[in-house]
């Protein structure tokens, strides 16, 4: 940036440090690190942008990356929006869930390390967006994998363990924040662990939200970075040291860690055959719903808009 000052200003006398000195102290500006996983439709675009030669095609790619971004910020404001609902609310439950990456043990250096094969570790966050505090679900590679069925009971057992039933009467809606990955998210499981919350009387409503793929920075990845920052310095030779260092990555509002059991974890197929699944693809909706008042009913928004109407697809087995 100095540089292209003074290519700007060839006559000005400022000096490096000066320079840096007014922008550090004078103007509220970061520069964040570049993320490691971007979104293909934007790098998509941007490969077409630079190969395109005619300017009337490069308009229309520009247009189709604007209504792209476009997506993204509006469903990041109805992100904004539910949180605000949830804060004090005793009606409004607001979950941001998601898995992090792989926690390897042990965390060592040496050269060894990486010709030898590691034990995996598995942590996954559900962060209340209306009372902003963070649970965090662990288990380690010979207790469980890490799919769909691992996921519904994590939050199965967050919202039994948090949450009373609702008495006649009560209303109390729920809705779920994610990333769109199909094989832990966007799946049949998730619907059937809602439509099951419904049916035993936790919630008069369920919701599941999902940002637009590739623009899915979550509360959820501010915990992890915290996580990522600890790892860095704490020494984990066992999967319950990963236990430990996950409760200290926050010493103000720490998180609160659950060790889960192989006995935590059933399958989830029984609740899923009872479902008619065979006339559509839940994957097309970002917003899906079921309520207590039809709850033989999915109600699906291919966005976030309110004025949409809903396409509804039946879940009674003929």
């Amino acid at each position: 940036m100095f540089k292209l000052f003074m290519e700007k200003y060839p006559d000005s006398t400022v000096s490096y440090n000066t320079y840096r000195d007014i922008f550090n102290e004078e103007f509220s500006l970061r520069f964040g690190l570049p993320r490691s996983d971007t979104c293909k439709l934007c790098d998509k675009y941007s490969i077409e942008t630079i190969a395109a030669e005619d300017r009337n095609k490069i308009r229309c790619i520009e247009k189709l990356a604007e209504a792209h971004h476009k997506k993204a910020e509006k469903a990041y404001s109805k992100l904004s929006d539910d949180t605000k609902s949830a804060l004090g609310s005793s009606h409004i439950v607001a979950l941001c869930v998601d898995l992090q990456q792989v926690i390897y043990t042990p965390n060592l250096t040496h050269t060894d390390v990486f010709y030898q094969r590691q034990y995996s570790k598995y942590n996954f966050d559900i962060h209340n967006l209306g009372q902003n505090t963070v649970d965090m679900y662990t288990w380690h590679e010979t207790v469980a994998k890490r799919g769909a069925a691992e996921i519904a009971y994590c939050i199965l057992r967050h919202i039994t363990s948090t949450y009373a039933i609702l008495k006649a009467g009560d209303m109390r809606k729920l809705i779920i924040w994610s990333d769109r990955c199909v094989g832990q998210n966007n799946n049949w499981t998730m619907i059937a662990l809602i439509y099951h919350l419904i049916k035993m009387k936790y919630f008069s409503e369920a919701n599941q939200k999902f940002l637009v793929s590739g623009h899915s920075f979550l509360p959820c990845d501010r915990d992890f970075s915290l996580i990522e920052r600890k790892k860095k310095t704490a020494r984990i030779y066992t999967p319950e040291d990963v236990h430990e260092m996950i409760k200290s990555a926050k010493p103000s509002n720490p998180f609160r860690v659950h060790q889960m059991l192989q006995i935590d974890f059933k399958n989830f197929d029984v609740l899923i055959k009872n479902l008619n699944k065979n006339t559509y693809k839940i994957t097309e909706g970002r917003w899906l719903q079921i309520t207590a008042d039809d709850m033989q009913v999915l109600r699906l928004r291919m966005n976030h808009s309110t004025g949409e109407p809903w396409h509804c697809h039946s879940l009674r087995k003929k």
